[in-house]
């Protein structure tokens, strides 16, 4: 354990009636980090996703983020603080162009009005080139600078999802959350996604990455936490866990496996 990780996750749970989605679960992730969240269907990993960004509150246990408890803030204030997410679901504005999509993204940093630019309203567009600047940027950093002007909504999936993790980085966050950003992906844009998670990481980010595909997860994951049930089972290096017997079962659901 480090004395000063970035994120601390301390026996948090999380209920749904009488169901106990997480249970005492506790892990940490270090700065410059990619961490990898693996386990089965439905074993609890975008619900700890969501108790970290705020979308759902703790039933209890605690979160400390650059050493302060962040532990029940809502969305938009852990924004603010430099945790940033994408989801498992595509959730962009489709109405709205590339650019704009990316430029909503922006909000955590942006001084006030400049939201407003990113929407063209009146009372703030001395702001907007800015916004538009930035923005751009990162659509060219994902490799979607030739799109721009294109309805989110029109976009082939793959390039929605490289859309939304440029959203996502347009946040200028500490902590990137990644809720499989290689869900229906072919082979060369998974590619270019483990690229691109490298090339952050590079730059100085941090992830916390759930993901199913397991060639991804080996190839850019520092450190593997394996969730069973709302627990973990088990974590280490990529080269610890893919032997491990438990995780294997937890898997295929044979502990002869």
């Amino acid at each position: 354990m480090s004395a000063n990780p970035l994120l601390r996750v301390d026996r948090l749970r999380k209920a749904f009636g009488g169901l106990m989605a997480v249970s005492d679960l506790s892990f940490e992730i270090e700065h410059g980090q990619i961490k990898a969240m693996i386990g089965p269907n439905g074993s609890g990993k975008t619900t700890i996703l969501n108790l970290i960004s705020g979308v759902l509150p703790p039933t209890g246990g605690s979160i400390h983020f650059k050493g302060l408890g962040i532990t029940g803030w809502k969305p938009d204030a852990v924004a603010r603080r430099g945790i940033a997410r994408t989801f498992q679901i595509v959730r962009l504005f489709r109405e709205l162009t590339a650019l704009e999509n990316v430029m909503v993204g922006c909000h955590p940093w942006a001084p006030a009005g400049l939201l407003g630019a990113a929407l063209a309203l009146p009372r703030a567009r001395q702001a907007e080139g800015r916004i538009r600047e930035e923005a751009g940027a990162w659509l060219e950093y994902v490799g979607l600078g030739g799109r721009a002007q294109e309805l989110a909504g029109n976009l082939p999936f793959g390039e929605q999802r490289l859309l939304e993790l440029a959203r996502a980085l347009a946040a200028k966050p500490s902590l990137l959350l990644l809720d499989e950003p290689a869900a229906g992906l072919n082979d060369a844009e998974r590619e270019r996604l483990c690229a691109l998670l490298l090339e952050v990481q590079r730059r100085g980010l941090t992830i916390l990455l759930v993901e199913h595909n397991m060639d991804l997860v080996m190839n850019v994951s520092d450190e593997i936490v394996v969730i069973n049930y709302g627990q973990k089972l088990a974590e280490g290096s990529p080269d610890q866990i893919k032997n491990q017997q438990e995780v294997i079962a937890a898997y295929l659901g044979d502990s002869r496996a």
